[in-house]
């Protein structure tokens, strides 16, 4: 399996732009990929599956790529007023990958596995120097900026690999790199 993600979201407040609001000013910009991928055998072989003489081979390959890119850009001379005001770029990876392999026979049986998980996670918030952020407090007291740029990625993966053989030899091997 070879499974390539790539998500970008953006937000552009453009040059000498004007966003005016009595309460909260909220912009944002937000990726999320969830994933899981079962590679392989899901049964490691037959139970009434003859097993003839020679080898048994079995494999599994397992290639995940996820890239997310989020961006808040407020351009020179852009106001933004409001009551409160929250800017923030956020990402997300959530994957969970098995990989399962076997191999059976009354000879030899080999088998293996590889899994491989990557990905770049970039947030960017950039106000430039010349935008005008003005928070004004209201009845309830508040009247904050807030900034935020926060990434949050969970990269799980497992391998099993089975090589069941009758008198002879028997061999396995898994590989995971995150």
């Amino acid at each position: 399996t070879v499974t390539d993600v790539d998500h970008n979201s953006r937000v552009i407040i453009g040059r000498n732009s004007e966003i005016t609001a009595a309460e909260k000013v909220t912009i944002g910009s937000a990726n999320m990929i969830e994933d899981v991928n079962i590679t392989g055998k899901n049964k490691f072989w037959k139970g009434d599956a003859a097993a003839g003489g020679g080898v048994g081979i079995g494999g599994s390959f397992n290639y995940q790529n996820f890239d997310t890119n989020s961006l808040v850009l407020v351009g020179a001379g852009a106001a933004i007023e409001g009551g409160d005001i929250a800017i923030a770029s956020d990402n997300g990876i959530f994957h969970v990958g098995a990989m399962l392999s076997a191999g059976k026979s009354d000879g030899s049986a080999i088998t293996g596995m590889v899994g491989m998980t990557e990905g770049d996670s970039v947030n960017i918030v950039s106000v430039d120097d010349e935008a005008r952020l003005t928070a004004t407090a209201d009845a309830t007291g508040s009247g904050g900026i807030e900034i935020s740029a926060t990434n949050d990625t969970s990269a799980t993966n497992a391998t099993v690999a089975v090589a069941a053989s009758g008198d002879n030899a028997a061999v396995g091997m898994g590989v995971a790199i995150n």
